[in-house]
């Protein structure tokens, strides 16, 4: 019996030991499924921190992005190529923009980039708003006037003629080469301008030419331009008045005083009655500063035959000129000038009217 007993026990013993095991097991399995479940866990907590950091970053972009729009629409400079971009989409067809944005790809020395930033602007602002593409095109004009070839700028000249008006386009090509003191190539631009130009353009067209070449200090052209241009207006003389005082004020600013007053006073010898023509005279003297010649004009002006109303103005102007830069006596005889002139103008309308009634 005792030997059934610890056959008993060692068979407990054995059945204890298989049912530690079996726990051991369970234990084993136990850390094994929670290892599992945490590495399971991990991505999931790693994919949440992650999109919890791309939210986060998400959102400070947002908001600087809306930071910037902000700061655009409020009138702050645009400091990027994204700054543009959204500018531009916000006006497609402003001239103005496009061109600021051709410009400052320009100045980040990116002339291929401004190109294409040009003929985007030209495929996106509306046909109908010639003005405002007239502004790209003068900015694409200056892009190859200044980082394109001889050949480039021709053929962008070309492309503006056939898209605006010529003159306007070859004008301003003439100008652009002027400011580079290419001036054999501006002579060019403006000859053409000329032969295309038709009523007060044509007018405008033969100033700034003369103009032109009374900078580049070849007056001899100047005068040859100014005939052919008086000669051509002859039977018009507005337009010759509007000519030669356009180009005694270049005169003035690009030549000699001397020769500008030479034309003012050829001009007023012919037209006395241009009220207009003898205020420009003065201004551009006083903006020399000269004093005296400016009064003397005046006095000269106040014995001219302008018309009542006009005169009136004029003597209104000599008084105030006395008062800036003359005295109190100077002020004086101007009053009793325009006195005498209104007392004079009065006896003329009475004996007009008595003449009548006769």
């Amino acid at each position: 019996d005792d030997d059934d007993f610890e056959e008993d026990d060692e068979d407990l013993g054995a059945s204890s030991r298989g049912l530690r095991w079996e726990e051991d097991d369970v234990d084993d399995d136990e850390d094994d499924q929670e290892e599992a479940d945490e590495e399971e866990a991990s991505p999931r907590r790693k994919r949440a921190r992650v999109s919890e950091e791309m939210s986060e970053k998400e959102i400070s972009e947002e908001a600087e992005v809306r930071l910037r729009e902000t700061e655009l629409a409020e009138g702050v400079a645009p400091r990027t190529n994204d700054d543009f971009e959204r500018m531009v989409m916000s006006e497609p067809n402003s001239g103005r923009l496009w061109s600021r944005y051709v410009s400052f790809r320009l100045a980040s020395t990116d002339a291929e980039g401004a190109r294409r930033v040009a003929e985007r602007a030209l495929s996106t602002i509306d046909y109908r708003s010639q003005s405002e593409r007239f502004k790209v095109w003068l900015a694409l004009l200056r892009l190859e006037h200044h980082h394109g070839t001889a050949a480039s700028f021709s053929a962008c000249v070309d492309r503006a003629c056939a898209a605006n008006d010529p003159v306007d386009v070859l004008v301003r090509a003439a100008e652009m080469h002027t400011k580079a003191l290419d001036h054999d190539l501006a002579d060019a631009a403006y000859r053409k301008a000329e032969a295309k130009a038709r009523g007060p353009k044509k007018l405008d067209t033969w100033a700034k030419h003369a103009r032109a070449l009374l900078a580049a200090k070849d007056r001899g052209k100047a005068k040859e331009v100014l005939g052919r241009s008086l000669q051509a207006h002859a039977a018009d003389p507005r337009a010759t008045v509007a000519l030669l005082s356009r180009f005694a004020v270049a005169e003035f600013d690009l030549g000699t005083p001397e020769r500008a007053r030479t034309l003012f006073d050829r001009l007023l010898a012919d037209f006395p009655k241009r009220a207009d023509v003898w205020k420009l005279y003065i201004a551009q003297t006083l903006k020399r500063r000269d004093v005296d010649a400016a009064r003397a004009i005046y006095q000269r002006l106040a014995r001219a035959p302008l018309p009542p109303k006009a005169m009136r103005a004029a003597l209104r102007d000599f008084v105030d000129f006395e008062k800036e830069h003359g005295d109190t006596n100077a002020v004086t005889r101007v009053r009793h000038l325009a006195r005498a002139y209104v007392d004079s103008h009065k006896k003329v309308l009475k004996a007009n009217q008595a003449a009548a009634a006769a």
